[in-house]
């Protein structure tokens, strides 16, 4: 199936029909709309459509760096710089933005040519599949989007969505997210009642889920009750009434019947690029967060082996520190840390994600069916269904396991620390729903802590720095469309938030609960684990002393043998020695070597450094501490101080000189 979707969006994107078609045989027809195309196929708009899905998972970007709404639900972390101390993001949705300019709009089209009369029988319209499975789909799959949305920045545009041409409404109002609840469930109940078993759809064009009428019209089911729950505090006879109609009707149930994307050649996945298998290719990089690793650790949960590996993005970890049966073995990294030096201590013992999650036609989980069942579950555990509560949180659990391919569900759900029991119910369907949804819908996941404060998740001390007390209610409008095009109606959206300011203190309609603040203490934010050196020669090789003169004298002289190590427990970290009255130890830092100005000996009782800044500019353009590629040595700069400020030039300098180090030749 995924051959032919990639065939079939080729096409799409080379012949533009998304939004370009033209008549082939018209070459001079130069007015013609091309964001109306005069043939538009409704296959190539759904396939399209479904491509968006991914935004809510690992952000709004096709290779973009930012997967916010993962490290704000406590899934993944920042290993190489400072994380976004402030708790900001890159990420930019609004109500004009690249959600509604492509996947609604292809959507909203699909139902537009299926109701009209003049369209739908056209075969263009029609090869998508049967017209009321079409509208069906089309509507499912818009909500969907709609309510990503409405969770993350608050009012949108719905009613008056899609009207600039049809009604020359160019400045739509923004609907309550009260009222986008309610339409939205509107919405989906009338598209459940469209769907054909009988009739048909593209299983070419359906990426999601193959033309399974069957499926979609669980997911169906299943958007109305992740919407009605979130009513628990706010509405909760409304919600209990919309929840008790989609469960009559009937959500996932099986492992199979979960909401997954996969990725291809086309849309590969972007943790591929932010990590790729062995982390090289990632400018930054994505690794496990602490919240996920130690709240599975505690529990012994042994999905960690499938959401993670112990192997870390340095190299491989010693299997003496880090046995490859114990839980103990991973680590997460703290998020919002203060600096690149605190991120990068964890790097010697963070695990990393799962090498099958990075690859780059891997298949994720969005909605998987753990969620649902995990939310059929809270329902119960409200009163709002005639089901028992314990019977459907066993069957989350199960159906996790299931989906990623572990064994050992039933002694985990006898657990004490796992075991049902009502006194404590609601925390633990919470917390086994958020262990569930690892890498999936990050949106759902934050917006279950946002109403319900599970997990805890105390912020960073970068974030405190920064004013932060709690990690980010929402996330604001997008300024060059919805306030700087649509400005009037901006201000009344902003109005309806509580808080009245767009900013990420101000709460959404539904998330009226307090939660808990804090900050990570600095013993959470300190690896617990002290990874000694382990090294294993590289080559031997010879000292060559240069310039090295004091007084008149050399401090060293001639050639000396010496060896070359590396430590195996912290990649990139090396070792010369003997050198000079000592050893130097060293790591890569691009093309050069880092030298925390170590001393290496000493002269009438002065220190001889091996220095990390340059005062012989002239000397080596390359840098200070380097290898060379034309002689094939490295190069290090001594240096002794008798007083006077570090930095260049000669004060307080009493001498420096250089010294390389070549390997044995083979």
């Amino acid at each position: 199936m995924k051959k032919i979707y990639s065939i079939l969006l080729s096409a799409a994107v080379s012949a533009s029909v998304l939004f370009t078609a033209c008549d082939p045989s018209d070459f001079g027809d130069i007015n013609k709309d091309p964001n109306n195309p005069s043939t538009p196929f409704t296959n190539y708009l759904f396939t399209q459509a479904c491509t968006y899905v991914p935004y809510f998972v690992l952000g709004n970007t096709t290779n973009g760096y930012d997967p916010w709404m993962q490290e704000w639900a406590g899934y993944l972390s920042e290993s190489k710089n400072n994380q976004y101390g402030p708790l900001t993001t890159t990420a930019q949705y609004s109500t004009t933005g690249t959600i509604y300019l492509y996947a609604l709009r292809n959507l909203n089209q699909i139902i537009e040519l299926n109701e009209n009369e003049s369209t739908k029988d056209q075969s263009n319209v029609g090869i998508f599949g049967t017209t009321a499975n079409q509208i069906a789909v089309a509507k499912t799959l818009s909500a969907y989007y709609y309510m990503s949305l409405t969770d993350i920045i608050g009012p949108i545009v719905l009613s008056q969505a899609f009207q600039g041409k049809s009604d020359d409404n160019w400045k739509p109002e923004y609907d309550s997210q009260e009222s986008v609840y309610s339409q939205l469930d509107e919405i989906l109940t009338s598209a459940y009642a469209q769907f054909d078993e009988t009739g048909t759809l593209s299983s070419a064009a359906d990426i999601l889920y193959g033309g399974d009428i069957a499926k979609w019209k669980k997911f169906n089911a299943s958007l109305r009750m992740l919407l009605a729950i979130k009513l628990s505090d706010v509405a909760p006879e409304v919600g209990k009434a919309r929840f008790a109609a989609a469960y009559a009707n009937g959500g996932m149930t099986d492992v199979a019947d979960g909401f997954n994307y996969t990725y291809d050649d086309i849309t590969p996945n972007r943790l591929y690029y932010w990590v790729s298998p062995d982390y090289s290719g990632a400018g930054f990089n994505q690794v496990p967060n602490m919240f996920i690793v130690e709240a599975m650790k505690e529990l012994k949960d042994n999905r960690m082996w499938a959401y993670f590996d112990i192997e870390g993005y340095r190299g491989t970890r010693d299997p003496e520190i880090f046995p490859r049966d114990q839980y103990t073995s991973f680590y997460g990294v703290p998020f919002g840390l203060t600096s690149n030096d605190a991120v990068n201590a964890w790097t010697d013992c963070c695990s990393s994600v799962n090498s099958k999650l990075i690859a780059i036609n891997a298949t994720i989980p969005v909605i998987p069916t753990a969620r649902v069942l995990f939310t059929e579950a809270e329902a119960a555990f409200r009163g709002w269904i005639s089901a028992d509560a314990k019977t459907l949180y066993e069957a989350g659990i199960n159906a996790s396991f299931q989906q990623w391919g572990v064994d050992g569900a039933a002694s985990y759900i006898s657990k004490p620390e796992v075991a049902y029991n009502a006194a404590n119910g609601l925390e633990l369907i919470a917390t086994q729903r958020w262990i569930a949804s690892y890498l999936s819908d990050g949106v759902e996941a934050w917006s279950d802590w946002r109403r319900l404060d599970i997990p805890k998740m105390p912020v960073g001390p970068g974030a405190s720095d920064n004013g932060n007390s709690h990690y980010p209610y929402r996330l604001g409008y997008y300024s060059d469309y919805d306030i700087a095009y649509n400005y009037d109606n901006y201000v009344k959206a902003v109005a309806m938030l509580t808080g009245g300011e767009d900013d990420v203190n101000s709460r959404l309609w539904w998330d009226v609960a307090a939660n808990s603040e804090g900050v990570l203490t600095a013993e959470q934010c300190t690896p617990s684990v002290v990874i000694p050196a382990k090294w294993e020669a590289v080559t031997t090789g010879t000292l060559n002393y240069e310039d090295a003169i004091y007084q008149g004298a050399p401090v060293w002289t001639g050639t000396v043998a010496a060896t070359l190590y590396e430590d195996v427990n912290h990649p990139g970290t090396y070792k010369i020695a003997p050198f000079g009255d000592s050893e130097l130890v060293f790591t890569e830092s691009g093309d050069e070597f880092v030298v925390a100005n170590q001393i290496v000996g000493t002269v009438d009782g002065v220190p001889i450094n091996v220095a990390d800044f340059n005062v012989d500019q002239e000397r080596s353009e390359e840098g200070v501490c380097y290898y060379d590629t034309d002689d094939e040595a490295y190069h290090f700069l001594l240096i002794m101080r008798t007083g006077g400020p570090r930095g260049g030039g000669s004060t307080g300098i009493a001498f420096y000189g250089y010294v390389a180090f070549t390997p044995a030749s083979e």
